[in-house]
């Protein structure tokens, strides 16, 4: 039997959150440049569909198809300014990794396992992300 292959593999990180520190130094006397690391949580999904092209005691088929969902934990790690406009106000940008690890599909093909040809295959997807991200702050001054 020749198969043929060809699909689509799409993944996706929802819920995500991190738990960090951040360490810093200012450039000057209004800027900031940090690091910040920690732990990336989240749910993440991965799927797979497309076609094996093959025939079998004379019946073709074209169809696999896998999903997967779960949670994961990994690391996070970035790099940002932030910038003080004035005593009670800031704005910021930082770049960001996260990933929540290596996920494997399983993909079976329905109409091959009807005739009697299991056919299946695992398929390895990383769910990890880069994001920049901005934000405007305002800072309390609780002791004056």
């Amino acid at each position: 039997m020749n198969l043929t292959t060809n699909g689509v593999v799409s993944s996706n990180i929802s819920n995500e959150g991190t738990l960090r520190l951040r360490a810093g130094y200012l450039l000057t006397d209004r800027l900031l440049g940090y690091v910040t690391g920690g732990i990336a949580y989240g749910q993440w999904g991965a799927s797979e569909v497309g076609g094996i092209t093959g025939c079998a005691a004379g019946t073709c088929f074209n169809d696999y198809s896998g999903s997967k969902t779960g949670y994961g934990l990994g690391p996070a790690a970035g790099v940002g300014f932030e910038y003080m406009l004035t005593p009670s106000w800031s704005i910021k940008t930082e770049g960001m990794f996260t990933s929540l690890g290596t996920q494997t599909v399983s993909v079976t093909s329905p109409t091959a396992a009807a005739l009697g040809y299991p056919l299946g295959f695992n398929e390895t997807v990383k769910t990890d992300m880069l994001s920049v991200k901005g934000g405007v702050s305002y800072h309390f001054n609780l002791g004056n």
